[in-house]
């Protein structure tokens, strides 16, 4: 297993230090920065990492490992990934509630079905709402070359439908999918998650974002105060 999965999901930090210690040495101290974290909860596991490593995991990792794990067991917990509704947050909110992050967040959140007998997904927050853009990416496994999942592409937007203001915050949510899922899904108690239409909502793992270059052109930064409740934009977006 990767150094950087154990560290995210081992919940003790003396069990944490053995795991890493044994990892960097078999690697012989060539360390890649996408396999650790710069920040975790333990100061102890912080002060093994070198600086400037970052909880950095493909989208293949994110949908085997981390949102499989939380599909089948809601208890699980990773060290860099905290629990949101989006609904209720604001995309400038989300910083400070995730664990970790400095230019990307990290986080589990439920997928709320607009109406109970449809397939439609509730993305209006009070400000605004997140609108998807482009189509759904497919994700393989690099092993097997099947599929495991479907990442979607969002942008928020100020104010109501069907005239919103594009903002620069962006979302990448992943999905369980193809006979991946239904390999394990259908063998447990989650069916609803692989049968969408039998469940009024289900888990999803969210990397939320913000192109930097305009937000820091702007003196409301990540919170738009109540004098300007118009998050700034690109000009030269349509």
């Amino acid at each position: 297993m990767d150094p950087q999965l154990l560290l995210d999901c081992f919940p003790h930090t003396t069990t944490i230090t053995h795991r890493y210690t044994a990892a960097a040495a078999a690697d012989n101290n060539n360390y890649n920065p996408n396999y650790t974290t710069t920040t975790t909860t333990a100061a102890a596991s912080q002060q093994l990492l070198p600086p400037g490593f970052r909880f950095h995991p493909t989208d293949e990792e994110l949908i085997t490992y981390y949102l499989l794990k939380k599909v089948m067991d809601s208890t699980f917990s990773g060290r860099a990934i905290a629990e949101v509704d989006l609904n209720k947050c604001e995309p400038w909110h989300l910083p400070e509630k995730a664990k970790m992050g400095e230019k990307e967040w990290y986080f589990f959140s439920l997928r709320d079905r607009k109406y109970p007998t449809g397939l439609r997904t509730n993305r209006a927050t009070e400000a605004g709402y997140w609108k998807a853009t482009g189509k759904d990416r497919e994700i393989y496994s690099t092993k097997t070359s099947a599929l495991v999942g479907m990442k979607k592409t969002l942008v928020f937007y100020r104010g109501r439908a069907p005239k919103g203001e594009k903002s620069n915050w962006v979302m990448h949510e992943y999905r369980l999918d193809g006979k991946f899922a239904y390999h394990y899904l259908s063998r447990s108690s989650k069916v609803p998650y692989f049968f969408p239409s039998l469940s009024s909502n289900y888990v999803v793992f969210c990397v939320v974002f913000c192109h930097w270059q305009t937000v820091f052109s702007s003196p409301y930064l990540l919170h738009p105060n109540k004098q300007n409740q118009n998050y700034p934009t690109k000009n030269n977006e349509n």
